[in-house]
């Protein structure tokens, strides 16, 4: 039986950060080769990056933007323009915050609907008993990479509706992408294409495609259609590029730590996910979370929020609000300080 090493042996160790950026010198090289070969506009290492995006997730367009956020943002003014009358967007009762709040700076109404346990998100069943003639769109978030949308309910919930599937963590994940009207990926530091910030929507559209870019970026001044600035920096889109090429290498990584835990703790997970973060759900997680900071070892407590606080109507969603943790997940942890970080998550458990 392993023996793990004590807090005193760990030295230098015993202070574990929940994240680190996992690169490679020649992701650096990338931007100096972009340099080289392009101006400081976005013309050409966008275009290639997209295509790159895309076709990776068997699309036929992409369109890279700043944020996930604004990305969703995106989506829903364009869907807005097509159908005007339309003010409902059903969204997931838990998650990052980014879906109502875009809802709100347009004027729309969020419906929330509570997860499922399994998937920690919406079910097509608690999707389908809110739709209705004034819904404008879905989002379906995929939180911690796990893809539990049933590919049949795009068609019951119509071509009118926006099907928008937030894949924000989902990059190395099959199929991921593929389901919604569009899908988006981010690029924020915890997945597993990391730039510190980014997101690419992917579609089969044209029409999506072509209205996208022309709302994310208008460089014909003179031009009365509507549009902002929500372009990726080239810089990050050349840091990006080269980093598809270890995206096997980044899943293994992703897949070691996350089997490693799973040999000490019950950490969430579906069976066909190992890629995500490593969150735990526990009655004390909350303890769980001051105790490891204590010993120095950086987690995530409560750091999704709920629309709704009613345990009477999303009984699953604001459970799993309070009882959640993420747990360190990083390229340079080692199988000895996985082992004394759950050490102290069972430790504070069985007290």
């Amino acid at each position: 039986m392993r023996r793990f090493m004590r807090q005193e042996e760990l030295g230098e160790y015993t202070m574990i950060k929940r994240v680190k950026p996992f690169y490679k010198e020649e992701w650096i090289n990338g931007i100096q080769e972009y340099l080289s070969t392009y101006d400081f506009w976005h013309d050409g290492i966008i275009e290639e990056f997209e295509r790159k995006v895309a076709d990776y997730a068997g699309r036929k367009y992409g369109i890279a933007t700043n944020s996930t956020t604004n990305s969703i943002f995106m989506c829903l003014y364009v869907w807005s323009k097509v159908y005007p009358d339309k003010k409902e967007v059903i969204i997931s009762n838990w998650g990052y915050p980014a879906s109502f709040r875009s809802c709100d700076m347009l004027g729309l109404t969020p419906v929330p609907v509570d997860i499922n346990p399994h998937t920690l998100s919406m079910t097509e069943t608690n999707i389908l008993e809110v739709l209705n003639s004034n819904t404008l769109a879905v989002i379906y978030p995929e939180n911690n990479g796990i893809i539990g949308y049933p590919q049949y309910i795009k068609e019951e919930i119509g071509d009118d509706v926006l099907f928008i599937e937030d894949a924000a963590p989902s990059m190395a994940q099959k199929n991921a992408g593929t389901y919604g009207d569009v899908g988006i990926f981010s690029f924020s530091p915890t997945k597993p294409l990391m730039a510190g910030e980014g997101s690419c929507i992917v579609t089969d559209s044209k029409f999506l495609d072509a209205t996208l870019k022309t709302f994310r970026y208008q460089n014909d001044f003179t031009s009365k259609l509507t549009s902002l600035n929500f372009n990726l920096s080239p810089f990050l889109a050349a840091f990006l590029m080269p980093q598809f090429e270890y995206l096997d290498d980044i899943k293994k990584m992703r897949e070691r730590i996350h089997n490693e835990y799973k040999k000490h703790l019950n950490i969430f997970e579906e069976e066909t996910n190992r890629h995500g973060s490593i969150m735990f759900i526990h009655p004390k997680a909350k303890d769980i979370y001051k105790k490891l900071k204590t010993y120095g070892i950086e987690s995530r407590y409560k750091y999704y929020t709920c629309y709704n606080d009613s345990y009477i109507d999303f009984p699953v969603s604001c459970n799993v609000k309070e009882n959640i943790i993420d747990l360190p997940m990083h390229h340079e942890l080692t199988y000895d300080q996985i082992g004394y970080i759950c050490s102290i998550v069972k430790r504070e458990i069985n007290e």
